[in-house]
């Protein structure tokens, strides 16, 4: 009997591509995830595989729009980049990442630092096919002297998962009541006594918020809100400094215990003049 190599080998690959296409599809959104990260850190060419060639829309402004922008990271050989990945959440088709970019990152950012970031990206098809992010520097003391914890501990993988759209309503509730109508004497409403913080500088508990006058206004929109059980993260922009014009950019993921909020993560990032926009999508 006669062999074909040639049929052979057709059949192989056949195969093997039926395989790596289950393997991909018993994946979750939030496994591609990590999945990219790890190949960030390779610079392995299959990253560019989980994204959508004809739809992804780049949302930070200091990038351009299109699966092409970021081929640098996906190169065939090792970037540089450190990933380290605390946190992730899903909700529907979007997935939440925490992290923490560090190595090469600054060459890419012209950061001098590693810096937080929270990334979240929509899919579609198994496909990236939108990114948002918000960043900020890795605090300098880690361990913050006014509340004792890093910007990234103490997270866990989401709990009491039938209770999320109950703990996005509470956030929402809180974000518009406290932050965007500065109805700060309301505050026992919604946060715990107990209340833990990672935001540098700010202190455990909500004392730090009686500093501001009834009707201050924090942010002047809420853009997003997503939820996984215990965990919900907003999305929002502050009002422009009076001094440059610029806005800030909150992200912040709330842990919620019985009933109420008890800790909270987040990052703040200055949304540059459009004028210096790499694309045209805006923030959001």
């Amino acid at each position: 009997m006669r062999i074909s190599f040639v049929k052979t080998g057709a059949v192989l690959c056949t195969a093997l591509l039926f395989v790596t296409a289950n393997v991909s599809a018993n994946k979750s959104n939030a496994d591609l995830v990590l999945k990219v990260f790890d190949d960030v850190k390779t610079g392995s060419v299959e990253g560019l595989d989980y994204y959508s060639g004809k739809e992804y829309v780049q949302h930070n402004l200091g990038m351009k729009d299109g699966k092409e922008a970021v081929g640098a990271f996906f190169t065939g050989t090792p970037t540089g980049v450190t990933v380290d990945n605390h946190f992730l959440m899903e909700d529907g088709d979007i997935v939440i990442a925490l992290s923490t970019y560090g190595g090469a990152w600054g060459k890419f950012v012209g950061s001098n630092s590693d810096q937080v970031v929270f990334d979240v990206f929509r899919f579609k098809h198994r496909k990236m096919v939108e990114h948002w992010d918000n960043m900020i520097n890795v605090s300098d003391p880690v361990i913050d002297i006014a509340n004792g914890n890093t910007q990234v501990n103490h997270l866990k993988k989401p709990i009491n998962l039938m209770k999320k759209h109950k703990h996005k309503k509470l956030v929402s509730k809180m974000v518009k009541d406290v932050l965007m109508e500065g109805n700060w004497s309301k505050r026992s409403d919604y946060f715990s006594p107990e209340y833990l913080q990672h935001s540098p500088g700010v202190p455990n508990g909500t004392d730090w918020m009686a500093s501001f006058d009834e009707g201050f206004k924090y942010y002047k929109s809420s853009e997003y809100i997503y939820a996984q059980g215990n965990y919900v993260l907003t999305m929002s922009e502050g009002y422009p400094d009076p001094k440059t014009g610029l806005s800030t950019a909150f992200y912040d993921l709330f842990r919620i215990e019985d009933g109420l909020i008890i800790e909270h993560w987040d990052t703040q990032q200055v949304i540059p003049a459009k004028e210096d926009w790499a694309n045209s999508n805006g923030k959001w």
